[in-house]
C-alpha cells in the first residue's frame, strides 16, 4: 500500500509522482507510441488507452522510481523519529533515575 503520494512528507518525490501520474494519464503524449508498432496501435483505442498503457507495463520503471524514492523518504523519516525517541527516553530515564537517587 502506498502512503498518500502529495504530502509534505514526500516532497522530494514530486518530480517521480508527476511523471508517473503523466505516464499513466489518457492524454499521455503520443511521442512515446513511436517505439514499436504495438505501442502504435494501443493509440487506436482511444480512452481504453490508460488501462491498456498500463496494463502491458509501460509505466513499471516509473513507478519503481517513485517506489524506490518514497520509501528513501520513509526511512529517512523512521530515522529521525527514531534519534528523537531516543532523545526523549534517554531524559525521562534520568529523570526517573533522578527520582530513584532522592526518594
Amino acid at each position: 500500500m502506498h502512503p498518500h503520494l502529495h504530502t509534505k512528507h514526500n516532497g522530494a518525490c514530486e518530480e517521480l509522482m508527476n511523471a508517473l501520474d503523466k505516464c499513466q494519464s489518457v492524454n499521455y503524449s503520443l511521442a512515446h507510441f513511436y517505439t514499436c508498432k504495438f505501442k502504435i496501435n494501443l493509440c487506436d483505442f482511444g480512452s481504453a488507452k490508460g488501462f491498456l498503457w498500463k496494463a502491458v507495463g509501460m509505466c513499471n520503471d516509473d513507478k519503481t522510481a517513485l517506489n524506490k524514492c518514497l520509501r528513501e523518504q520513509r526511512l529517512l523519516r523512521t530515522k529521525a523519529n527514531r534519534e528523537a525517541a531516543n532523545i526523549k527516553n534517554k531524559k525521562i530515564r534520568e529523570f526517573w533515575d533522578d527520582i530513584d537517587a532522592n526518594s
